[in-house]
């Protein structure tokens, strides 16, 4: 087998080894003039922006359109053949640091596009050249005897048939790991990782991984379906919420205006009381005041008079009978010495305002002064002794 593989040509620009991989950077391509490179060499010719852009054959510089590079399958096939009875770690294509695209990446083609040509929808899946073609292009790529055993499906269905690439190797992945939980491909199963580990083919798990995947999807779902109506009952809440407090707010507008309109109602009546008040105290203070002054005025005429009897003789005083006229005189102004002037009210309480709507406004002014239990008369008494907790009385007349 090496033998036959040693007469396949190499890169004529790296002069390394073809290999089989379909994402190897050392696969084989073919360029519109029909000479082949590496898929890395390839990648690194400069494209020249001009026109639709183009690469130049290292080899005869004729012009390549990238969409037109595709597969040398005849080599590709050729390698497989010389590497059929070779171990899978001889079959391993080389590494690279070079980043390998996938066919038809190289032109940034449409994943859902051919990807020979680049222009009409891919039809055609096929699974030994992991390409993409349109049924036109299809008949011109799988025309060799070669080519033309390649295993083709449909192109909707190239996701699930796609083989899965080893990152490291290169190779198709086929194998499980049960210890470590990850696939694996010939290369990785023959290494000292995995040498000793317990290794089954992916379909003999894969069942289990979509059943769990499927019991998974269901509690999601369910869950899902528990947060839209947590967040359905959220949203009706929140719109209970806010008719609830604009109802509670309305309300309280209401009440309040409703209160504040009572007090000024009764605050009107008692601001009329306290005038009506004033102004009949004020009309008794007037006649008090008016004999008080008239009995004043009689007491000193009468002085005047008796000081004037009192200079002559006791003949004519007696006659004058200027002591019953002073005695008459005494007696008037004592009696009206003795008006009860706290009967008027010199200080207005406005004790009957509404207590069970406005609140107990007395208690809660604590500077309100106290209402003394006596009002003092200007009556000829004797005064009473003052106390600290009691406001001073007012004088009382004095006569000589």
């Amino acid at each position: 087998s090496m033998a036959a593989a040693s007469t396949i040509p190499p890169c004529p620009v790296c002069m390394d080894a073809y290999t089989h991989a379909p994402s190897s950077d050392h696969l084989p391509r073919t360029l519109q003039c029909g000479h082949s490179l590496c898929t890395a060499c390839v990648g690194q010719l400069p494209v020249q922006h001009t026109g639709d852009g183009y690469i130049a054959c290292p080899i005869c510089r004729q012009r390549s359109v990238p969409a037109s590079i595709v597969t040398n399958f005849t080599l590709v096939e050729a390698i497989e053949k010389s590497l059929a009875v070779a171990s899978p770690a001889a079959s391993s294509p080389a590494k690279s640091s070079i980043p390998v695209p996938r066919m038809g990446e190289l032109a940034n083609a449409d994943p859902d596009a051919c990807g020979e040509c680049s222009s009409a929808p891919a039809e055609v899946y096929c699974i030994k050249c992991d390409f993409s073609l349109c049924v036109k292009c299809d008949e011109k790529v799988h025309s060799t005897k070669a080519t033309a055993t390649h295993l083709r499906v449909e192109a909707a269905l190239r996701d699930s048939v796609r083989p899965v690439l080893c990152p490291e190797h290169g190779e198709v992945v086929k194998l499980f790991c049960m210890q470590d939980g990850v696939a694996l491909c010939g290369v990785c199963r023959d290494t000292r990782m995995h040498g000793r580990h317990e290794i089954v083919p992916i379909p003999s798990v894969g069942k289990n991984f979509r059943e769990g995947m499927a019991g998974d999807l269901a509690t999601l779902d369910a869950t899902q379906q528990t947060m839209q109506e947590a967040l359905a009952l959220v949203d009706t809440l929140s719109g209970e919420l806010e008719a609830s407090a604009q109802r509670a707010s309305g309300l309280a507008v209401n009440y309040f205006d409703a209160l504040v309109a009572a007090v000024r109602e009764r605050q009107a009546v008692v601001l009329d009381d306290i005038a009506t008040s004033q102004q009949t105290n004020a009309l008794t203070l007037g006649r008090i005041g008016a004999a008080l002054g008239a009995a004043s005025v009689a007491g000193k005429a009468a002085r005047q008079a008796a000081e004037k009897s009192l200079k002559g003789s006791d003949a004519s005083l007696i006659v004058s009978k200027a002591p019953q006229a002073l005695r008459a005189a005494m007696e008037t102004l004592i009696a009206a010495s003795k008006t009860d002037i706290g009967a008027v009210e010199l200080e207005f309480q406005p004790t009957k305002l509404p207590m069970s709507q406005v609140g107990n406004i007395a208690k809660r002014n604590k500077h309100a002064r106290p209402v003394p239990a006596d009002r003092p008369t200007l009556a000829p008494t004797e005064r009473s002794p003052r106390s600290s907790s009691q406001p001073p009385s007012r004088p009382s007349l004095r006569f000589p």
